[in-house]
């Protein structure tokens, strides 16, 4: 009687829940683990050159976005030369770019199809 109620929707129900446990399982069963050789092997072989590198690209675009954004800042402002009226708008807008991109990212994450439906 209880080989009757095995049917395919158990089955591939079965096997779903058991895609998706496997990865949970093994992310909570990764809790109580040692990670101290871990975490010792990060500090001592690769932390001081994640830093290095990270300071090295920090300096290099502040140098750069500085040079260029007051160069560009201080030619189309006092000198008046063909296009400059379209490069003092370009200018300006490179700052709408961010929270046009967050506003429509928004949008497509609570319109109909999104990831979040209000009911």
């Amino acid at each position: 009687m209880y080989l009757k109620k095995i049917n395919f929707w158990f089955l591939s129900s079965l096997l779903v829940s058991i895609f998706v446990a496997i990865p949970i399982v093994t992310v909570f069963t990764s809790f109580f683990e040692d990670t101290s050789k871990f975490l010792s092997n990060i500090k001592r072989y690769l932390f001081f050159e994640y830093i290095l590198n990270s300071l090295i690209l920090l300096i290099c675009v502040l140098v750069l976005t500085f040079l260029i954004g007051t160069t560009t800042a201080y030619l189309v402002s006092f000198y008046k030369f063909p296009f400059s009226d379209f490069f003092k708008w370009a200018l300006i807008l490179s700052f709408a770019v961010p929270p046009y991109i967050y506003a429509y990212s928004l949008t497509a994450f609570f319109e109909n199809y999104g990831t979040f439906i209000l009911y």
